[in-house]
């Protein structure tokens, strides 16, 4: 990617954000004739560019995989773009259609994480979704048990749990660098309605 169209792009968004920022459906990402750019904060799409880019390198070992984007990224400032080979959807659309989107949606849920990977984005490994107070998961979650216990804790906001038991904690397990694993919290209770 040359320096000139790294600035074609930026104008290219700016403009667009100029004009549609107000609007409710507004999305921070544009078409190029031969590329798809999405562009926001790099502590935002940081995480996306390498899981975007995991999948695509996992995606060159497997044979059944689907087509997957091709992605660059470059920054300026705080902002980043993420560049990313536009594919085209043919019309009318293959009569398979249904059957090759399952197929490529079965493949990315069989999809390994990186080893010693938590649940969430790479990079920043905290999930986000708006289950989250300020959409954003408080800590990582190194399994599924772990966030569904997380999820089913009692919460002023939420009310009791709806099954039981469930061991919850009243304080969030901690990172130990030491020892490289997640120390319980210090109050676990078992909660029993």
């Amino acid at each position: 990617m040359t320096a000139e169209y790294e600035s074609a792009v930026i104008a290219l968004c700016a403009a667009h954000k100029k004009e549609n920022r107000h609007h409710g459906d507004y999305r921070a990402c544009i078409y190029t004739e031969s590329h798809f750019v999405k562009y926001g904060p790099r502590k935002q799409l940081e995480p996306e560019l390498k899981t975007h880019s995991y999948i695509a390198n996992y995606a060159l070992t497997s044979p059944n995989a689907p087509r997957i984007a091709g992605i660059s990224a470059f920054a300026d400032g705080n902002t980043m773009y993420l560049v990313m080979e536009r594919i085209r959807l043919v019309a009318p659309p293959p009569s398979d259609l249904p059957d090759r989107i399952c197929k490529a949606v079965i493949w990315l849920l069989r999809v390994p994480a990186p080893q010693g990977h938590s649940l969430g984005p790479l990079g920043d490994g905290r999930i986000p979704h708006k289950f989250f107070k300020d959409f954003k998961a408080p800590l990582e979650f190194p399994d599924t048990a772990q966030l569904d216990a997380y999820s089913r804790r009692p919460s002023s906001e939420t009310g009791p749990p709806t099954e039981t038991p469930v061991v919850w904690a009243d304080t969030y397990p901690k990172w130990d660098k030491n020892l490289r694993e997640y120390r319980p919290p210090i109050n676990i209770m078992l909660h029993a309605m």
